[in-house]
């Protein structure tokens, strides 16, 4: 476990434990939302030290509707930016990553399609990004992948997206916070 203050359940924190043990040699890992580095953190220290990844971690730090709960992991008199505690944080653990600021949806336009292995969603929660957002990174997804996706209990417009877009083919950690699909045989 990290020190790095994240929202993560621990259902979410156990799913992340299990892809873990799964990610293969050159797998490509995109975070959505990646705020000060919890997450990831908390997934690359649980990967094989051998396994050569390539992780992306997609983001605007910008937090213009920034939650409650996240201002409260934050030290009110940090000066430094989001995305400069983020590099800081994810420093510590020598973890080897590639931060994209920039919009997701837009993001996902530098990705080829079936790329990516395994997608973590917890970005901007409006019901329009998240449809939008997972419409653009479906086709990015391999024919055997996983996508999770964050605060799925909490939020009606995430709730609607998620149907909308990828039907009820979606599982659940506990508590229903994150929502699991499965892509083909998954990883």
């Amino acid at each position: 476990m990290t020190d790095i203050p994240c929202l993560l359940d621990n259902g979410t924190k156990d799913f992340l434990r299990h892809i873990a043990d799964k990610i293969r040699p050159e797998s490509t890992i995109v975070e959505i939302g990646s705020f000060l580095g919890g997450s990831i953190c908390h997934l690359a220290t649980k990967i094989d030290k051998n396994i050569q990844t390539n992780i992306f971690c997609i983001d605007t730090w910008t937090f213009d509707n920034i939650s409650d709960g996240h201002l409260t992991l934050c030290t009110p008199k940090e000066e430094k930016s989001y995305r400069t505690q983020f590099l800081e944080n994810v420093a510590k653990y020598n973890i080897y990553l590639t931060a994209i600021q920039m919009d997701s949806i837009l993001a996902a336009q530098h990705f080829n399609d079936k790329s990516v292995d395994f997608l973590f969603v917890d970005g901007n929660h409006t019901y329009p990004h998240t449809k939008e957002e997972l419409l653009a990174w479906l086709p990015k997804m391999k024919e055997n992948s996983v996508i999770l996706g964050h605060d799925f209990s909490s939020s009606p417009d995430i709730q609607k997206a998620v149907h909308d877009v990828l039907n009820d083919n979606v599982g659940f950690t506990e508590n229903k916070d994150s929502y699991i699909y499965t892509i083909g045989k998954g990883l």
